[in-house]
Formats: structure tokens, C-alpha cells, sequence
């Protein structure tokens, strides 16, 4: 078991963590402050549980567009396993949403490594 400190909010926060899964952490608490960031800078210091509230809302919000856009690709997959996702939009478009997440969370960790 490991210990890694997170900055959230210019507050630290020690948590632990799994061997080997301290980088993953980090990443997570780093979008997760650029979120915050993000936040804050809109709408000021509302209070610190009310911005974390808000923060973690729009995150949900961002994983719920999509979960809306591979849950019905899982369906079709699971409804018939004889059957594969053939329809290339589709499956361009879900890539398209995890690469955009994906470089969200780079961009976040880059500016909290340069911060």
C-alpha cells in the first residue's frame, strides 16, 4: 500500500493507494483539481464542499455523455453476441469522445506539472 499526496483546491490531501498505482492517482486528482480550477475561476470560492459538489457534477457530467454513447453499443453487443458494432459512426464517435476526454486529462495534468 502506498501513500500519495494530491493538491486539490491549494489544499494537500495524502490518500493511499494500491502499489503501482500511485501515477494513475495523480492523474485523477489532477484533472480533478483542473476541474475545480476550472470552477472557481467562474464562479469564485463558494465554499469548499459546494465547489467539490460541483466540480465532481460536471465530471459525472462529462462521463454520463459517454456512458449515453457505449452503453447502447454494449447493448447491441450483448443482445446478440454473434453480431459485431458494424456501424463505423458509431464507433468513430465514441472514439472521438475518449480521445477528447483523454487530451482533456493530459492538458490538465500538463498545466498542474508546469503550475
Amino acid at each position: 500500500m502506498s501513500v500519495v499526496e494530491v493538491t486539490v483546491n491549494g489544499r494537500s490531501y495524502q490518500l493511499a493507494c494500491d502499489d503501482g498505482e500511485e501515477g494513475h492517482l495523480l492523474n485523477l486528482a489532477a484533472y480533478f483539481d483542473g476541474r475545480v480550477s476550472e470552477l472557481a475561476g467562474s464562479v469564485g470560492q463558494v465554499g469548499e464542499a459546494r465547489l467539490m459538489l460541483m466540480a465532481g457534477l460536471m465530471i459525472a457530467d462529462d462521463l454520463s455523455g459517454v456512458v449515453d454513447r457505449v452503453d447502447p453499443a454494449e447493448k447491441h453487443v450483448n443482445d446478440d453476441k454473434s453480431q459485431v458494432v458494424t456501424d463505423s459512426n458509431e464507433i468513430e464517435a465514441i472514439c472521438c469522445d475518449l480521445d477528447d476526454l483523454t487530451s482533456r486529462v493530459d492538458r490538465l495534468a500538463e498545466r498542474l506539472e508546469t503550475a
